[in-house]
């Protein structure tokens, strides 16, 4: 057999589209995709134009699947097979090269979601809300179903390999929505300074949770927490720890006893003694916060950020693996040691000739040591309560803010003048103060501060 090569200007281009079921009748077929004049114009401009295929053509509400073509290489061949009546002899076969296959229209995409134009019984209403003719001048006056679907239902149309799971970290209470943090055992009622009333006994059963404290050997403890709420009843968790001092993770269990915390308003991130109210009592305002945001550019360089917990979506270790403590001399050592070295009052206190300890930090105005900040709040207080501003005038917190910044840039321009800067040196290694904490109510035995990070504002 001869063989004949081809030309590629002389053998016809084809292009092939893949209907996606059994063809009977073509004229149908050709009508699913748009006629021969949508074929037409979207061949001739394929960068701007999908092929469409509507298996309910007559339906205006039908969802098309969309396709684009693809690239392909083939062959269109026409074979034939001729055999003859009664005879044993092998058919024979014969070939015709009708074209060369460019590209490819396969409509492998979905459809969106069919809505059908039906009324609660099943009953289609298409001729109710889609005229029959453009003749039909009655159609804007007569009474229609309201049939009124978007335009599209999905944003894509192409699978998604997506496999639903609940989040690892969150749990499903009794509503629709996910649980943020792990479910608080220890008891603490954060609460927000709108509500009505605040508490006046612990949460968790008292006998229970005592009890746990006297296993702990906390009792000594707890007697001393409460009578410095009975001295001081708002206080910070940073003033607590410094007049108790010892270990922080001993007060997550004996704070949820004593007190109950703020989460916002003008005693926000403080612990105040159950059965107390701050908004009733004006000689309260001394108690309030103002937060405090370092302004100094060589103060910034100098402190590290805190660490945010609430913000740390993973552990670093395996938290279901089974863990082991171990207590051995050098363990009994820092105990003791953090007995005998209690946290400085930086932390929370201002006086002048110091720095705060972070880049943000709550100030207590009563801890506020500066004659400046003393004559201003003199004249600060007010008889009416306010729940942004609380017991102070208005412009108190800002006045406030500037006399310490004030000091502190003095403080940075006098150590630089005298070659004293390397003094802020050690900033970035001092212990966490009590900066926008939450109350220590997690199920780990981590220390619960969040510190430098989530504010809530009032």
């Amino acid at each position: 057999m001869a063989q004949k090569i081809l030309d590629p200007q002389e053998t016809p281009q084809i292009i092939c589209i893949e209907f996606p079921a059994l063809v009977e009748d073509e004229e149908k077929a050709v009508k699913c995709l748009g006629g021969m004049d949508n074929i037409n114009k979207v061949i001739a401009d394929p960068g701007n134009r999908r092929m469409e295929l509507r298996f309910r053509p007559d339906d205006v509400f039908c969802k098309p699947t969309c396709t684009e073509p693809k690239d392909t290489q083939g062959l269109l061949l026409r074979v034939k097979c001729r055999r003859k009546k009664n005879s044993t002899e092998p058919p024979v076969f014969s070939t015709e090269l009708l074209g060369v296959l460019g590209s490819t229209f396969r409509f492998t995409n979905m459809c969106d979601f069919q809505f059908l134009p039906m009324d609660e019984t099943g009953k289609s209403i298409y001729d109710q809300v889609v005229p029959t003719s453009c003749l039909d001048t009655e159609y804007p006056n007569r009474q229609a179903p309201l049939f009124v679907p978007p335009v599209a239902f999905s944003r894509v149309d192409t699978p998604q390999n997506y496999c639903y799971r609940r989040p690892p970290t969150n749990r499903l209470m009794n509503g629709p929505l996910p649980e943020g943090r792990r479910r608080r055992r220890y008891g603490a009622q954060a609460v927000s300074h709108l509500q009505p009333n605040m508490p006046q006994q612990p949460l968790v059963d008292r006998r229970t949770f005592e009890e746990r404290v006297r296993i702990r050997g906390l009792l000594g403890d707890l007697s001393q927490l409460k009578q410095l709420f009975e001295e001081r009843p708002v206080m910070s968790r940073a003033l607590i720890y410094f007049r108790m001092g010892g270990t922080k993770d001993r007060l997550k269990y004996l704070l949820p006893l004593a007190a109950y915390y703020f989460n916002t308003g003008p005693w926000r991130n403080m612990w105040v003694r159950l059965g107390y109210d701050p908004r009733t009592d004006p000689h309260a305002w001394k108690y309030q916060i103002i937060d405090y945001r370092t302004r100094s550019a060589v103060l910034k360089n100098k402190m590290a950020l805190k660490r945010a917990l609430s913000v740390v979506p993973y552990r670093s270790v395996n938290a279901s693996k089974h863990k082991m403590s171990s207590i051995n001399a050098k363990n009994l050592e820092d105990v003791e040691k953090a007995k005998e070295e209690p946290r400085i009052d930086t932390d929370f206190a201002f006086r002048p000739g110091m720095v705060p300890t972070a880049r943000q930090i709550f100030y207590q105005y009563c801890d506020i040591e500066v004659p400046e900040v003393s004559n201003v709040l003199a004249e600060a207080p007010t008889s009416t309560y306010s729940p942004e501003l609380g017991w102070i005038r208005s412009g108190t917190e800002e006045h406030v803010r500037t006399i310490i910044t004030s000091h502190v840039d003095a403080f940075v321009a006098s150590n630089s003048a005298d070659g004293g800067a390397g003094d802020l040196s050690d900033l970035s290694d001092a212990d966490d103060p009590d900066v926008a904490e939450e109350p220590d109510t997690d199920d780990s035995d981590e220390d619960g501060d969040a510190d430098g990070a989530g504010v809530d504002g009032t």
